[in-house]
């Protein structure tokens, strides 16, 4: 097989678990499969439900682009649910693809066995890892956030034991030499911030280079300019994403609780499985009790308009002035905002980690105090009030994003100086 090769790893398929490092890693995927003279595989960790086979592994588009394996759910080790035998004829198609680069994001639900197997079958690959979030240094929740809600700076023996009371000493060693021994395979780590980076450098772990390079977008995002009529847009305020607690859609309708009782034309979208995620957890939730709670209180003024695919976002964002986010934790790069720049869509984020990093304070968007719905709800009350602030913000935010920017720093990494 000729030609540049490149196998993309990742924890997930957006199109059954939709997600910022899935959308990522599958950007960059379809990204590199159109250029000349390259080959792409993607593949997936999904649930057995999602594979229709009894299968390790299952091939998901016609063209053999794309393959799903099974999913583990060892959140402490990492184990694979698939057998690492890579010369069964399950396996054949990815010993004969014979990538040159693997890149890889994010080791839960592919496991830690699978990647090390990879390495051994593929000694002369270019091994490169993406870091998403802290989940290799975190064993909790990947977020360097302790059970009691404080920041950690990094795992300790004592540490990771009050956050998992039930994990034995010895277990949470055996987790360390696993991925201590993951660490050494990788020959280049990339992190879309520098918050990332250097947490993971202050750890010590990580013995190659952490280059510090965007996320690739789908290339329909590039130069993307969502804007159809302005009028009255200063008011209304949009959340993409992810609806679990860590995201702190609970905050953002708190926020909008207060600005409806000044601004009653005020409106609030919801893009996300916010109701699924209200489904799947119990009713006794403090979360889903009060989600339900203000959800009730704030009636037609929130409008929850359910998931969405990533290439609808243009679309999405033509119809709203402000992006919201309300993350409990210090985020990464979070591609939303990759999104809303592209999109040239004022944000309000917490002035804290990556998201701060990102959205400049009075540039790209405005901050506010973390973990504060008031401090929130201020901001979107000045936006209400002042439309200029929003135009003016759409003068001075980031030039657009460009997907081909960040692919051609992929590839330079890769080694394809060719193609970039």
């Amino acid at each position: 097989m000729t030609g540049q090769r490149l196998l993309v790893i990742s924890h997930g398929h957006p199109a059954i678990k939709p997600g910022g490092g899935e959308n990522a890693a599958y950007a960059l995927h379809r990204a590199v499969l159109a250029l000349p003279q390259c080959q792409s595989v993607f593949l997936a960790a999904a649930p057995q439900s999602a594979m229709d086979t009894c299968c390790d592994v299952a091939q998901f588009d016609a063209l053999g682009h794309e393959w799903l394996m099974r999913q583990s759910d060892d959140w402490l080790h990492y184990q694979s649910a698939c057998e690492p035998n890579f010369s069964s004829v399950q396996w054949k198609w990815l010993h004969d693809f014979n990538p040159v680069v693997i890149s890889m994001h994010q080791v839960m639900h592919v496991g830690l066995d699978f990647l090390l197997g990879l390495r051994a079958l593929f000694p002369n690959a270019k091994f490169i890892y993406t870091l998403h979030e802290f989940l290799l240094m975190c064993p909790f929740n990947g977020q360097l956030k302790t059970k009691s809600g404080n920041y950690c700076v990094g795992p300790t023996s004592s540490g990771c034991s009050d956050c998992l009371p039930w994990q034995s000493e010895r277990d949470l060693h055996l987790r360390e030499l696993r991925i201590d021994t993951f660490l050494s395979i990788v020959d280049l780590f990339i992190s879309p911030s520098n918050i990332v980076r250097d947490q993971f450098l202050s750890w010590g772990n990580c013995s190659s280079d952490i280059a510090v390079v965007p996320n690739v977008l789908p290339l329909s995002m590039s130069g993307c300019e969502a804007i159809e009529d302005e009028t009255n847009l200063n008011h209304v305020f949009a959340f993409f994403g992810n609806c679990s607690a860590a995201k702190g859609v609970d905050l953002v309708l708190e926020a909008m609780l207060e600005l409806v009782s000044i601004y009653p034309m005020a409106r609030l979208i919801i893009h996300g499985p916010l109701e699924k995620a209200i489904e799947d957890a119990d009713d006794e939730d403090p979360y889903v009790v009060s989600i339900k709670r203000l959800l009730q209180q704030l009636d037609d003024s929130v409008i929850i308009a359910g998931p969405y695919n990533q290439n609808e976002i243009p679309q999405l964002m033509r119809r709203i002035g402000w992006v919201v986010m309300a993350s409990r934790w210090l985020e990464n790069a979070p591609v939303v905002i990759q999104e809303a720049l592209a999109c040239r869509r004022p944000l309000m984020v917490p002035a804290m980690g990556g998201m701060a990093e990102h959205v400049r304070n009075g540039i790209d968007g405005l901050q506010f105090a973390p973990e504060s719905s008031a401090s929130l709800s201020s901001m979107m009350a000045l936006a209400c009030r002042d439309q200029s602030l929003w135009t003016s913000l759409r003068k001075t935010m980031a030039p657009p994003f460009s997907p081909e920017d960040a692919l051609v720093k992929h590839l330079s990494l890769f080694g394809w100086n060719n193609y970039s």
